[in-house]
């Protein structure tokens, strides 16, 4: 129901831009003064627009809502061998479930049996098309099975998995408004003011020129009146580009302001192990010292270090078949030091740092562990295990087309090692270095004083301080999407998005930006004509209604960019 002048002058919307007062002014003056058309056009701006605009809205917001509209769902728990189907929010951690063709999956867990596995991502990554899924690897809630019937175990609860958490931050996201989005509900807040102060102008100059009766010039005036442009313009155009990072990026942004804090970005802050690598170590190099061959000494040891749960051990294991494994009896795992028992034929293995094992080899300069075999004959082999970490397939891509940007670009690593230094001149980086975490964020601070605008990627965990001090954090990696510290979350951990991301952000920017100063000089311009005498009061309210719907649909050609 359209409020009251009276009503919306004491709730206060006069001053904070929520109610259109010019409109209503012109409305219930257009019925005084007998212009029934002009007043009918209004009422129909009054009726008809919120809905256009709320339809504007949510075809702005498509991707963000096909998020919040989703239900929790139901999940099929299997209990004894009988599957029973219940909701997905009494699902508990460690329940066995099964999930049919062509459902959704309830919770965040792990597959446990099943064939033909294939799951669409698309709404949490924005990736189209399906994935092939096997025994132990995780699968999220919101995805949907494309393949044959599976089993699973879940990892969570279903408020704990990722689309519940994203449905939370999406719902605060719309919440906050940005500085564009505020400098121009302050625009609007002043408009009212400004509307009236046009009128009196266009009475005095109607008195002394009598080209139109005072009173249809000022109602013309009113008629022509509309904020329209920066009202509804700037949401429309922010939540477009919300909705474009969500549905065709997998990047769900966290903060209202986040998309002009990226557009204005000067700097990109790298971190190095599991942001431009994949965090996953692969064996380089092999050294031993003694008579053996190298495949054999791999075997021993990815015997014994298939009883460790270490990624360097996981490492070691992955380059040697099951079958081809030894048998190991007397395992003792060194917490922080290594793992030594018997293996095979009396094989005597000691695996581990230098503190166990001492320097065994000189030349070793990267990522390795250091070996120690004693074969039954008295032989002793000594040898180490190079690993490295290798860059992701995107990282150069990303790099490339950020350089074409012109945007400064550094990397922070924890990475003590030659291998910082490697990667770097791989990627083409020449601002690099190694610190600790809380010199990552005082590194981040010192950039923002130089006066850079800084976006910082990181996986997570000791990237939490530097991408909270940066103006943008940006998070790799669904698993760490509730880190409060990072405002936008890359879901399908493609780093070419990054690029793509800040030339949208810019196009979303400079498309608001454009509906606020074009859309607003031609109601002000359509004003000054209608306060001189040059416009009808019906139509001034035809030209409010073009300038209205050219102003919204400008906006939501954030929805057409291409990147």
């Amino acid at each position: 129901m359209v409020p009251s002048i009276g009503e919306a002058a004491v709730q206060g919307d006069v001053l904070n831009g929520d109610s259109d007062i010019p409109a209503l002014v012109a409305m219930v003056l257009g019925m005084c003064l007998g212009h029934v058309r002009a007043s009918a056009v209004i009422l129909l701006m009054l009726t008809g627009g919120e809905a256009f605009e709320e339809f504007a809205l949510r075809r702005a917001s498509t991707a963000l809502h096909a998020l919040l509209e989703m239900s929790p769902g139901t999940a099929h728990i299997e209990i004894a061998g009988v599957v029973t189907e219940i909701s997905s929010e009494k699902v508990n951690p460690g329940d066995r479930l099964l999930v049919k063709p062509q459902c959704e999956i309830p919770v965040d867990g792990v597959v446990v049996s099943g064939t033909s596995v294939y799951v669409n991502e698309c709404l949490l990554t924005g990736e189209n098309w399906d994935v092939s899924m096997h025994e132990g690897d995780t699968v999220m809630a919101g995805s949907r099975n494309k393949g044959s019937a599976f089993y699973m175990v879940a990892n969570g609860r279903y408020n704990d998995s990722i689309i519940a958490i994203m449905k939370l931050k999406l719902s605060q996201a719309l919440e906050k408004k940005g500085r564009l989005e505020l400098e121009s509900k302050k625009l609007v807040s002043i408009f009212t003011p400004l509307t009236f102060a046009i009128a009196g102008v266009s009475a005095v100059v109607s008195s002394l020129i009598r080209k139109m009766a005072v009173w249809d010039s000022v109602l013309a005036v009113f008629m022509a009146a509309t904020p329209c442009p920066a009202g509804i313009g700037v949401p429309i155009a922010m939540l477009s580009g919300m909705s474009m990072a969500s549905g065709k990026l997998g990047i769900t942004i966290k903060n209202g302001g986040v998309i002009e804090e990226i557009a204005k970005a000067t700097c990109v802050v790298l971190d190095k192990t599991g942001t431009l690598t994949m965090g996953r170590p692969l064996l380089k190099r092999l050294v031993v010292q003694g008579d053996m061959d190298d495949d054999q000494v791999l075997r021993i040891l990815a015997s014994l270090e298939k009883y460790s749960t270490h990624p360097i051990a996981r490492a070691v294991c992955n380059t040697v078949p099951d079958k081809q494994l030894f048998s190991v009896i007397g395992v003792e795992i060194m917490v922080g030091h290594g793992i030594k028992g018997t293996v095979g034929d009396g094989y005597r293995v000691l695996i581990g740092s230098s503190s166990v094992c001492g320097e065994v080899v000189d030349d070793i300069l990267g990522m390795h562990t250091y070996f120690i075999i004693e074969c039954a004959d008295g032989a002793v082999l000594k040898g180490a295990v190079e690993f490295a970490d290798s860059p992701r397939d995107s990282a150069r891509a990303m790099v490339d087309r950020l350089k074409l940007m012109e945007l400064r670009l550094v990397i922070l690593s924890g990475d003590r090692s030659y291998h910082l230094e490697e990667l770097a001149e791989f990627l083409g980086i020449s601002e690099f270095k190694s610190c600790l975490p809380a010199e990552k964020a005082t590194y981040v601070e010192t950039l923002q004083r130089e006066g850079e605008v800084v976006i910082m990627i990181g996986d997570g965990g000791n990237d939490a301080l530097a991408l909270s001090v940066s103006n943008v954090g940006m998070s790799l990696g669904a698993c760490n999407f509730a880190a409060d510290s990072a405002s936008a979350v890359m879901m399908n951990e493609d780093l070419e998005n990054v690029p793509r991301l800040i030339e949208m952000s810019r196009k979303v920017v400079t498309i608001a930006t454009r509906t606020v100063r074009y859309g607003m000089s031609c109601s002000f311009f359509q004003m000054g004509v209608a306060a001189l005498g040059f416009a009808s009061p019906f139509q001034s309210a035809v030209m409010q209604e073009f300038i209205d719907l050219a102003a919204v649909l400008h906006s939501l050609q954030a929805l057409t960019i291409k990147f």
